[in-house]
Parts: C-alpha cells; structure tokens; sequence
C-alpha cells in the first residue's frame, strides 16, 4: 500500500524497461517518465484511485510521444483529465488503457494511426463527440483488435461504420452506435460490388445515417422499411446478411445483374410485402421454404432471371391479401383491380400499386432457356426467355368445370343437344302435324339443311348417305378441335399456338397487355360470323321446330348436326382468336380460316354432284309411302289415270306431239354438240350445264309441253 506522490523531480533510471506499481494508492500528477525512464516499454500505474480517494491527478504530458519504445501504457482507475494527440506518435504502442479516468474531451483522431494496437481501452470516461474515423483503420488492419468506448455517455451516433464491423468493439451490437441494419446494408454493399453502382450516394459514409443513404427508406424509429435498387448497376451476389433487415415491406432489386443463388434468408423477412427480383443473373432452384414466412406479400416478381425447378407454394393471408375490384385479362391496363400498399408518407412515397395479374411473376412459360419450364401454381404471370408473358388463370370452361378446352366439347354439344331437344318438345306441344311428313314439309326440311349439301342425305334413307354424312361431321368437327387444341393455355408446353402479348416491364411493377385488338376488331369479326354462320343456325333450329312437329328423328339428327356443326365453329372462332390474335387483321384472317371448315358439306356436295348428278340429288329423296301420305299417291295416280284417257281420244294431237318431239330431239342433239365444243374451250368454274336430263324428261312424258 504506497502511498503519497511521486517525487518530484522523478530520479533519472535510463536502463529502466518496466515499471508496475498498479493497486496502490498514489496521488498527484504523473513526473516527467520521457526524461527520466526514456528506454521504459511498459509502464503501469493503473488502479491508484480507491472509490473517491487517491487517484493520479492532472493530464498526460505530450512528452509521453518521446518513449518511442513504449509498448504498453496502462493509467486506469484514476482521476486523469486529458488525453494528448500526440500519443498517436508511439507507433510500438500494442496496448493503451486509460479507463475510469475523467478524460472529458473529444478522441484524439491520431490515435487511430497506431498500427501495432490491440487493446485501446477509454471505457468509463467523460469522452464527447463523435469516434474519430480513423478507427476504421483497427478493422482494416486487424481484425483482432479490442476497442472499449463504453460508458463514455456523450458520445454521438453512430460509430464508424468499418468500427461496427469488429467483432470485439464494445459497440457493436449496440444499437444507437452500431445499427445492426446498417451492418447488413454494408454487407449488401460489398457482396454486390457497390463502388461500381450507378448511385451509391452516402453509403458507407462514416456517420451518415444510413436512412439517408440512396435507396433506403425508415420510418420513425429509423428502421429501414424500404430498399429501392432498382437498375442501378448491382453485379456480384446477394448477400444473406438481408436477413437482418426485418422490419423491411419492399425490397426492389430488378434490372440489375445480381449472380448466384436466391438467398434463403429473405424467408426471414416477415413484414415482407413487396419481392422484385426480376431482370438479373440469378441461377439455381428456390429455396423450399421461402416464402413460408411470407405470408404479408402481396407482390412478387422473379421473370427474367435462370431459375429452374419449382417455386414454392404461397398461402396468403386473406386479410392481408386483399383484391380491389375485378379484372379483364383481355385489358390493356388495370386501374380498379389492385391492392394498394401505403407506405411511409413521411419518405414521399405514398403509394405503390400493382395489379392482381402482376402479382406474382416468374419464367414459368415456353420456350424456356431450360428443357422444363419453372413449375410455379402460384404464379399469375408467366414469361418467357423472350421476355413475353401470358396471365395463368383459369379459362372460362375451366371454371365451369371441364378440364380444358378440348374437354369442353362435351360441354358444348351436350348443350346444343338439350336446346335442340327443347325447341322440339315446344314445337311439339305447339304444332303437333299428326306425325305426317308431306311433300311440301320435306321440301322445307331440304331447303333448311341444304339442297346443295351432303347434309340432306341424311333425310334419305340410303346407308352410304348417312356414311358421308358421318364422315363429313367429323371433319367438320376434327378439324376446329385441332384449332382448339392450339388454344390451349398450357404455359409450359411449347406445341401451342398460345401469342404471349403480355408484358411485364423493367422499369415499372405492374405488367400490360400489348395485344392490338380493340372492339372494332370484335364488331368486325361478329358481323363477319353472323354473315357466315347465321343462316345455318336459323335454318338448324327451323329443322329443329320440324321435327318436333312431325315427331321425325332424322329431321332432329338433321337439325343437331347444322346447329353443333354452326355453333361449334362459332364457339371456335372465340376461343382461337382470343389466343392469338394479336390485331384486327389477325382477328378477322383467323375467322375466315375457320370458317372454312363450314363449306366442308357444301363442297363435297358439289363433287358428288359433279361426279353423278343424278345419284347426288336422289341420296337425299325420303320415302313418303312410309311416312302415312300413300293418299298424296293415289291422288297422283288417278291424275295419270284421267291423263292416260285423255290421251286415247286425242291420238290425233300425240301424232302431232311426237312429230314435234322429233324435230326437237334433232334440234337438242345440235344443241348438245355446240355445248360440248364449247365446254372444251371455256373453264365452268361453279356451274354444270347438262342437257341430257331435259332430253330424259322430254323422252318420258313424250310431249314438248312438259319439255
């Protein structure tokens, strides 16, 4: 227990190398050690001070920067009042502890310049100002090195931001001083390469608060609520250290050239409310937990990147996750379908909006730069590797329950089938004929499926009629079922005809459909379809109201088949334009190519016709002995009877008949000669010319009246 001053003046000892007299109980002000012990290396006279006696008094010489040997320097637990610059000179200086004194200024900048330091302690002072930015040299240089600063309370915010970084700084996980939010930005920094950004405005300054750096958004409590980086030259990877960034809503790093894997830590993330990724370098599959935590999102953007495998499933939160309005995939902007996210009025941003079909976009289309597509059932939007997109919603038939479109059929003709069935039931309840077909109702059966189509053979009642007729119904069905099935809205499948018009752009967050069809298009294809197809389905449901009438089945099958051939194609021509179309041109250059099918029955017709006219026209003829009408035939007969009597008293008037049948069958053989010479000269294209059917009748009745 010494006790008392140092003598003054301090004997002069110039070999001395170490002198330790700590836990003593001396007093006074330090002696003049650079004149008296000049080779000293440690000196420790710490821990003089017991509770409020004793205690070393007064200032550090600035001669103390003359003992260039000095390593260690230890002046804790006393009552010293100052703390000289020049201390920054002793370069040999590995340890200086100057704790629990009464230093009461700012911290020497030039102490941040002793390479050799481990240990600089100057904890429980009365030290003000802001940490010289210089002691971001410690973190440079060593890694290891120790830095106490606590109970200094007037010390400003924050630290040096390299400081912060150092494990073994008192500060570091002190909030005020080293905010561990501003620690993670300066990890995402330096992963992705931030002295090449675009605007890297203030990061990384010393003590600039990180709310003010380019890009980042706090609220009150000056924790980050936004990170906008969006197209600002971002290369390198992201780092995982954006965990710690948890009361983060909208993290938007698209348009940059961010490499590698998509970091598992965002799952972490649960206040989360907007993710663009979209247009980088990423590679690699999702993590499988990812959005786990994430149930706030509300948009999500990963197009335009090389990710492969399946994005995991999302379960939003209902009440988070909240629609406004309703949505037309066919739009080209959505204005009343979006949720609206209000963030941080206080940072200028006082809105964001994007609409349900931007939701959630990912490269889940075709073609696609891998052999599968990325699988993603969440997604709203899918792209592909040409950066087109298309919505993935379910299509109308989807909703009423059929698979696909091609599975859709069945909905279709079952629900002409049971249309069809009720306009004859309400004929037949209406205009019951006795279950009688005469000879002017057949006539009006004809006329309503076609005197020029395949389609009345099916009125006759010849077998090898209705085979073509069945073989004519299934191209005229076959063939819109291709086009059907080119319609399909199979994202990853690349043997479609599906037109991608979406677009979902880098510089902004909601997603557009570029498609040039506008509702002059849609006029124009309506009245191109009522024009074409209008006809048959009047005269289909005309065949319809006939065979309830008559109680026919072969007017009913006749009529089924004009309206599911009519309305199928119609049905059709929708749902392939909707797919492809991307102008009024298209739309209209689509329709006339379907439609086309439907002349199939008129231009086999016209073959058949072509090939034996006489067979053609007689496939269609019914039996009306077996349909009750055998009275119309006798009638018929006694009117030939009557004829044949008037005949037998008037030979004289048939020899005059057949004398002028002669002259006229002479005239008609010239008459066919000059045909076929001039047929071998001039093309038919729709007409055929015969003479040879007048030459039969006038041969049958004999006279040149029914000639």
């Amino acid at each position: 227990q010494i006790r008392g001053a140092f003598p003054d003046p301090f004997p002069t000892l110039e070999n001395m190398r170490l002198f330790r007299i700590s836990n003593n109980n001396l007093s006074g002000s330090l002696p003049d050690f650079a004149r008296s012990t000049p080779l000293i290396r440690e000196l420790d006279l710490s821990n003089q001070r017991k509770q409020e006696y004793g205690g070393l008094t007064g200032t550090i010489s600035p001669d103390f920067s003359r003992l260039g040997d000095l390593s260690v320097l230890n002046l804790a637990f006393n009552k010293l009042t100052s703390l000289p610059s020049d201390l920054g000179t002793l370069q040999k200086l590995q340890k200086l502890d100057l704790s629990s004194n009464m230093l009461s200024q700012t911290i020497p900048s030039e102490l941040g310049k002793l390479d050799l330091l481990e240990v600089l302690n100057l904890s429980s002072n009365k030290l003000r100002g802001r940490i010289p930015s210089s002691f971001n040299n410690f973190a440079n240089r060593r890694s290891t090195s120790i830095i106490y600063l606590s109970g200094n309370l007037d010390l400003l915010n924050p630290a040096p931001l390299m400081l912060c970084s150092m494990d073994q700084f008192d500060f570091a996980t002190n909030e005020g001083k080293c905010p561990r939010e501003r620690n993670a930005l300066k990890e995402i920094y330096q992963s992705a390469n931030g002295q090449e950004w675009s605007k890297n405005m203030l990061w990384l300054h010393p003590y600039e608060s990180h709310c003010n750096w380019h890009g980042v958004y706090c609220d009150k409590k000056a924790k980050i609520t936004g990170l906008d980086l969006r197209n600002n030259g971002l290369s390198g990877t992201l780092n995982k250290e954006i965990a710690n960034l948890r009361n983060l809503e909208v993290l938007d790093l698209s348009d940059n050239n961010i490499q590698g894997s998509v970091p598992s830590e965002i799952g972490n993330l649960s206040e989360l409310l907007r993710l663009r990724l979209s247009y980088n370098e990423l590679t690699g599959t999702m993590p499988a937990n990812l959005f786990k935590n994430l149930s706030r999102l509300t948009l999500i953007q990963l197009n335009g990147n090389h990710i492969n495998g399946t994005i995991p499933m999302i379960y939003w939160r209902e009440e988070e996750h909240y629609w406004k309005g309703k949505y037309d995939s066919q739009s080209k902007s959505i204005q009343d379908s979006i949720p609206t996210i209000v963030w941080r009025e206080e940072h200028g941003i006082v809105t964001d909006t994007a609409d349900y079909l931007s939701s959630f976009v990912a490269d889940c289309g075709s073609p696609s730069d891998f052999n599968m597509s990325l699988t993603c059932e969440n997604c709203t939007m899918c792209c592909n590797n040409r950066g087109d997109c298309y919505p993935q919603e379910e299509t109308a038939v989807q909703k009423l329950g059929a698979e696909d479109y091609s599975n859709s059929t069945w909905i279709v003709l079952v629900s002409i089938i049971a249309l069809s069935y009720i306009v004859a039931l309400v004929s037949k309840q209406l205009c019951y004929i006795d279950g009688s077909v005469t000879e002017d109702s057949y006539n009006k059966a004809t006329r309503a499926i076609g005197d020029d189509s395949v389609y009345q053979f099916i009125l006759g009642e010849n077998v090898v009629g209705w085979i073509i007729v069945l073989m004519t119904v299934c191209v005229q069905v076959v063939l819109p079922v291709m086009f059907l099935q080119a319609s399909e809205v199979e994202l990853s499948e690349d043997n479609i005809d599906l037109v991608y018009t979406w677009q979902c752009p880098r510089v902004t967050s909601q997603c557009s459909n570029t498609t040039d069809v506008t509702s002059f298009g849609w006029v124009v294809f309506s009245i191109l379809i009522a024009l074409k197809l209008s006809k048959d389905i009047m005269n289909g449901f005309r065949l319809t109201w006939l065979s309830g009438q008559h109680k026919k089945i072969r007017f009913f099958l006749g009529a089924l088949i004009l309206n599911f051939v009519s309305l199928f194609t119609l049905y059709v021509s929708i749902i392939y334009n909707k797919a492809i179309a991307t102008s009024n041109t298209e739309l209209v250059i689509n329709s006339i190519g379907i439609l086309f099918v439907t002349e199939a029955d008129e231009d086999l017709y016209a073959i058949l016709e072509r090939i034996n006219s006489e067979w053609a026209g007689g496939m269609g003829k019914m039996s009306l002995k077996n349909h009750d009408v055998e009275r119309d035939e006798d009638e018929q007969d006694n009117n030939n009877n009557e004829n044949k009597v008037k005949s037998g008293d008037n030979d004289e008037g048939n020899d005059e008949s057949q004398s002028e049948a002669s002259s006229l069958k002479i005239e008609m053989n010239e008459l066919r000669q000059t045909i076929d010479n001039l047929r071998k000269k001039v093309e038919l294209n729709n007409y055929t010319y015969s003479v040879a059917p007048v030459w039969e009748m006038g041969q049958q009745h004999n006279t040149p009246l029914a000639l």
